[in-house]
């Protein structure tokens, strides 16, 4: 799912994205690389449950999946927002986690919080 809206600076475009873990991780890194080459000339905020756990985003551990997310952030100018120790964000029955992606390729610098539930 996609939305834009025009800010002070520019459009920005959200990008919302969930891939199964069942699902090829390559085709999934695909879809958002269109979106980023599309959108070349427009700032991007992309949130995602990619079913990667990387310590970069707050896991103990890497997974395949994760180290080909890492590659392709590292290929792009996308820019990680995940702050690594901000704790879990999803906690059912038996199982937990945070999120997997957060990511901009805002053009200018700028700051921003991450509010936490506390």
């Amino acid at each position: 799912m996609a939305i834009k809206i025009q800010t002070s600076i520019g459009p920005l475009s959200i990008i919302s994205i969930y891939s199964s873990l069942y699902s090829d991780i390559q085709d999934t890194i695909q879809d958002i690389s269109q979106f980023v080459t599309s959108l070349t000339q427009e700032s991007l905020l992309i949130g995602a449950d990619m079913n990667s756990h990387s310590t970069l985003w707050g896991y103990p551990n890497d997974n395949p999946r994760a180290n080909a997310m890492e590659d392709f952030i590292s290929s792009t100018k996308l820019h990680l927002l995940n702050v690594k120790d901000a704790g879990l964000t999803f906690q059912k029955h038996n199982a937990k986690g945070a999120p997997d992606l957060k990511a901009f390729n805002w053009p200018t610098s700028f700051e921003y919080n991450i509010l936490g539930s506390s």
